[in-house]
C-alpha cells in the first residue's frame, strides 16, 4: 500500500496523474488512446512505472502529434518482457519538430502503422530513434530523420526488428547499428525484412543501412 501510494505522488508531482490498475502496478494492462502529447506522455510515464514481467501498456493514436520534448522510455524490467505497443493504424503521424521522438533507454517495444516525421539528434545516434531495448516496428514510414552521428531513423545499440517499413530521406545513414561502449555485453541485433529504403544519404558508407557490429539479417529488401 504504503509503495503504491510513492508511485500515485510522483505521477502526481510530474504533471501526469494516471490511474494504474489494482495490483502490481500495471500487471493488468493499462489501454490509452490519445489524440495529443499529453495522452502520449501520460502513457509513457505508466510504462515505465511498470514493474512486473507480464505488464502491458497498449496506445492507439490517432491523429498528428507534434512533439515538445523526446519521449523517453526507461521501464525497469525490460528482461522480463515488460511491453509497450503503439498502434497508429497506417494513418497516425508523430513529428518529433527536429529533435528525437524515442529515447529507448531500456523496454520492450513495438510501434505498428505509425508515421514518424523530421527527428533529429544533434551529435547523437537515432535521429527519431535511439534504441537500447528490444525494438519491433511494423508497417511503419521514418521520414525526414537527421543524426551527424548515424542512424538518421534509428540509431540500435540493442535489438531491433523491422518489419514492412519505409524510410524516406533520412540523413546520417537511414538505420545505423553499432555497440555501446557503455554496455559492452549487449551484442546488437538488426533484423530487416521487406522494407523500402528511398532517398536516404550520408557524407560516409551506408545511405540506408550501416552496421559496425553485431548482427545483421536483411530479408527482401528494396534500396531504391
Amino acid at each position: 500500500m504504503i509503495r503504491r501510494m510513492l508511485i500515485v505522488l510522483a505521477l502526481f508531482i510530474s504533471g501526469l496523474l494516471i490511474t494504474l490498475p489494482v495490483g502490481a502496478d500495471c500487471s493488468l494492462g493499462t489501454t490509452f488512446t490519445v489524440t495529443d502529447q499529453a495522452g502520449l506522455n501520460s502513457a509513457i510515464v505508466a510504462y515505465n512505472g511498470c514493474t512486473d514481467g507480464g505488464d502491458v501498456v497498449t496506445v492507439t493514436v490517432s491523429g498528428t502529434i507534434a512533439l515538445t520534448n523526446i519521449l523517453t522510455l526507461t521501464s525497469i524490467n525490460n528482461g522480463n518482457g515488460a511491453r509497450l505497443i503503439i498502434n497508429g493504424g497506417g494513418t497516425a503521424i508523430i513529428d518529433g519538430d527536429y529533435n528525437a521522438i524515442f529515447d529507448i533507454v531500456n523496454g520492450h517495444v513495438t510501434l505498428n502503422g505509425l508515421r514518424m516525421l523530421n527527428g533529429s539528434n544533434g551529435g547523437g545516434i537515432g535521429g527519431i530513434i535511439r534504441n537500447n531495448g528490444t525494438l519491433y516496428v511494423n508497417n511503419s514510414t521514418f521520414e525526414g530523420g537527421n543524426s551527424e552521428a548515424g542512424g538518421g531513423a534509428i540509431g540500435n545499440e540493442a535489438t531491433a526488428v523491422i518489419t514492412g517499413s519505409t524510410f524516406l530521406n533520412n540523413r546520417g545513414s537511414a538505420i545505423y547499428s553499432r555497440y555501446n561502449n557503455s554496455t559492452p555485453s549487449i551484442i546488437p541485433n538488426l533484423t530487416i525484412i521487406n522494407s523500402i529504403f528511398r532517398g536516404n544519404n550520408t557524407d560516409g558508407n551506408g545511405g540506408a543501412i550501416l552496421n559496425n557490429g553485431g548482427d545483421l539479417d536483411r530479408q527482401r529488401e528494396h534500396l531504391q
